[in-house]
């Protein structure tokens, strides 16, 4: 028999990305990942989630998200978890835990990757300054966004240069990453990492952290029970949450930033102008975790994309440990995206 669902609401609100009307996805995976946590055992760590958008979330409004306990066994634990708006059901996720086994392992394999230097790898926001907002003239051809000048031209170039410098996220790519490649690519690779609550962006008059980050609280908390005029959860709540200083928020924050630049580098696969494309949207995503990651640090990732058709493309990523070249995780999206050009991936 199935037991009740608690339920946790975000302490903020879901703010959109940069020219998008809708949540940003890593925000609803993470948050749902981090509910789904709260309601299992300190010896229970994740191995895999499974999710689908099912409406664009609004970023005017808290999002509230239900946790079913579908089976709770001695080694694995599973959850099925739902987001809320209101009565618009937005999100929904399945989620695998695992209880470390002690017994012996006959077979046992983790795949290594020879890693590229990250100091071979500039700065998003730098490099796209450099190839970019150095000229306009160029965006629309070099750069692949016609609708520049629409948008804004320089004030709008200038905004998604300023995006790369996010309090949460800090991306180093390749030479190269946003001028048009003229060819097919069978992958791509780059280096993220979550930034510490208190670091400040390095690029002068980039956007400064909230007083929550500074004081150490994610913009991906949550509060425990339905929305409430009260903004804030009673200490006597708080504890419910799955507290910061337990080291399994790196899973969470692993979700967060799976879901950063996969179908955005899609026309980096394709040969095609970054940012190209009309429309862009996720329809669901799947992480299977291989062990604790250290978010922290660089993480490398490697995309790659086995199917585009009917304007639908299936992304794979794989994510490597910046240090050791060990996988701690592997991601596969699969997005509706439209193009000017079609691609064929």
């Amino acid at each position: 028999r199935r037991s009740m669902s608690p339920t946790f609401t975000t302490l903020h609100l879901p703010l959109a990305p940069l020219g998008s009307r809708g949540t940003f996805g890593g925000t609803l995976v993470a948050q749902s990942l981090l509910a789904s946590l709260s309601t299992v055992g300190p010896r229970f760590s994740p191995t895999s989630i499974h999710c689908y958008f099912i409406r664009g979330g609004d970023p005017a409004r808290h999002i509230t998200y239900s946790v079913e306990h579908l089976r709770d066994g001695k080694n694995f634990s599973h959850r099925e978890v739902r987001a809320f708006q209101g009565r618009d059901l937005v999100f929904a996720s399945t989620v695998l835990f695992a209880q470390e086994s002690p017994a012996q392992e006959s077979v046992a394999h983790r795949k290594l990757r020879p890693l590229p230097s990250p100091g071979g790898y500039v700065p998003a926001g730098k490099l796209f300054a450099r190839e970019v907002l150095a000229s306009e003239e160029r965006t629309a051809h070099a750069a692949g966004m016609p609708t520049a000048r629409r948008l804004g031209g320089v004030a709008h170039l200038e905004a998604v240069r300023d995006a790369f410098e996010t309090p949460r996220l800090a991306y180093r790519v390749p030479v190269g990453f946003f001028r048009h490649a003229g060819e097919r690519r069978d992958l791509e690779g780059y280096f993220v990492r979550v930034r510490q609550p208190g670091e400040s962006p390095a690029k002068v008059g980039a956007p400064s952290l909230s007083p929550t980050e500074i004081e150490g609280e994610s913009p991906m908390a949550l509060r425990v029970g339905a929305p409430s005029p009260v903004s804030r959860d009673s200490p006597a709540e708080r504890h419910l949450v799955m507290p910061r200083s337990d080291p399994r928020w790196a899973y969470v924050e692993l979700a967060y930033l799976s879901d950063s630049y996969l179908l955005l580098a899609l026309p980096r696969l394709a040969g095609l102008p970054m940012y190209s494309h009309t429309f862009s949207v996720s329809l669901d995503h799947c992480i299977h975790f291989h062990h604790l990651p250290r978010v922290h640090d660089n993480v490398y990732v490697e995309l790659s994309s086995a199917r585009s058709h009917s304007d639908r493309h299936l992304v794979q990523a794989e994510y490597y440990d910046g240090k050791t070249g060990e996988i701690v995780a592997s991601v596969s999206q699969e997005g509706l995206a439209a193009y000017g050009q079609r691609a064929k991936l």
